[in-house]
C-alpha cells in the first residue's frame, strides 16, 4: 500500500508540473497578467505537493529528508499566501485599487518575515515556530481562502466568460468534496479510525490536486490560449477584430473601462445619450454580454 500511495503522489505531482509548465508557456506566448498569476498559483500548489511527496518517500526509505520537505512546504505556502489575493482579483477581472495593492504587498512582507522567523526558531526554540504557524500563518491562510471565495462569489454574476464560470463551478464543487475528506484524513487517528486512514490519505490532497491540475490544463487551453483583449489600457487588435468593434465603439469601451457613465461619455464624444445607448446595445450583442459590468469583466479577465 505504501508504494501505491507513493506512486499516486508522483502521478499527482507530475500533473502539477504539466499544468504549471503549460501555464508558463501560455504566459510567454501572450504575456497576460491573468496567466502569470495563474502560473504562480499552480507553481505554489506544485511546490506544496512536492513536500507531500518527499514526506511520503521518507516514510518508506527513511533517509532523513523530512527537514528539507518542511522547508519546501514553507516555500510553497509562502508563495501561495502572497499570490492568492492578486490571483483572486485577476481570475475574475476585478481591478486592484492602489490601497488594496499596498495592503497586499504589506501583508506579503509580514508573511515573509514570519516564515523567516519560523525557520530561525526551528533551530532555537520549536515552540516559537509552532506559535508563529498557529497564530500568524494558519489564520492568514484561512483569511485569504475566505477572501478569495468571497471575491469570486461576489463577482460571479458579473463574469461574462462562460468557460470561466464553468471552471469556477467545477473548482467549488471539487473543493467542497475534498475538504471533508482532508479533515477526516487529518483527524482520523484521533478518532481511532483504523481501516480508513490510508484510503483517506489517497483521496484527500493528492486526488484534489490531480483533479485541479487536469481542470487547469483544460481551462488554460480553452480560456487562456488566446491573445489579450487589452494592453496598456487600449483594446487589442485581436479583440477589435474578434468582435467586429468599430472605431466609435472602441472609444466608448475605453471610457467604460475608465468608469465613465453614459452622460459623461456622451459629453466626451459630443453625441447624444441615445446614441451612446445604441452603440452599447450593439457592443453587448457582438460580445454576448448583458451589461457594462459583464463587458468590462470580459475584457479585464483577458488583460
Amino acid at each position: 500500500m505504501e508504494h501505491f500511495i507513493l506512486f499516486y503522489y508522483i502521478l499527482s505531482f507530475s500533473s502539477g508540473v504539466a499544468s504549471t509548465y503549460l501555464a508558463l508557456l501560455l504566459y510567454f506566448q501572450y504575456r497576460k497578467k491573468a496567466i502569470l498569476n495563474f502560473f504562480l498559483f499552480l507553481l505554489s500548489l506544485s511546490i506544496i505537493m512536492l513536500s507531500f511527496l518527499l514526506h511520503e518517500y521518507e516514510n518508506i526509505v527513511h533517509i532523513g529528508i523530512d527537514m528539507y520537505a518542511n522547508f519546501i512546504d514553507l516555500a510553497g505556502g509562502w508563495l501561495l499566501l502572497c499570490i492568492m489575493p492578486f490571483f483572486s482579483h485577476y481570475i475574475v477581472g476585478v481591478r486592484i485599487t492602489p490601497v488594496k495593492k499596498r495592503i497586499f504587498i504589506a501583508s506579503g512582507i509580514v508573511l515573509s518575515i514570519s516564515i523567516i522567523l519560523l525557520i530561525i526558531f526551528l533551530f532555537i526554540d520549536i515552540r516559537v515556530s509552532e506559535a508563529i504557524e498557529a497564530f500568524i500563518l494558519d489564520p492568514a491562510l484561512i483569511f485569504y481562502i475566505g477572501y478569495c471565495i468571497f471575491r469570486n462569489v461576489s463577482e460571479y454574476n458579473s463574469i461574462a466568460d462562460k468557460t470561466l464560470k464553468k471552471g469556477l463551478n467545477l473548482f467549488y464543487i471539487t473543493t467542497l468534496i475534498y475538504l471533508p475528506m482532508h479533515i477526516a484524513a487529518e483527524y482520523s487517528s484521533r478518532l481511532n479510525i483504523i481501516s480508513l486512514p490510508a484510503l483517506l490519505e489517497i483521496l484527500s490532497f493528492p486526488t484534489y490536486f490531480l483533479i485541479i491540475n487536469i481542470m487547469s490544463m483544460l481551462f488554460s487551453i480553452k480560456l487562456h490560449n488566446r491573445p489579450a483583449f487589452i494592453r496598456e489600457k487600449k483594446l487589442s487588435g485581436y479583440f477589435i477584430e474578434k468582435y467586429s468593434i468599430t472605431e466609435r465603439e472602441t472609444d466608448i469601451i475605453h471610457y467604460l473601462i475608465d468608469g465613465l457613465n453614459n452622460t459623461e461619455i456622451s459629453k466626451k464624444l459630443f453625441v447624444s445619450i441615445k446614441t451612446i445607448e445604441n452603440h452599447l446595445t450593439s457592443i453587448y450583442t457582438k460580445t454576448d454580454v448583458k451589461n457594462r459590468v459583464q463587458l468590462v469583466n470580459l475584457i479585464l479577465t483577458n488583460q
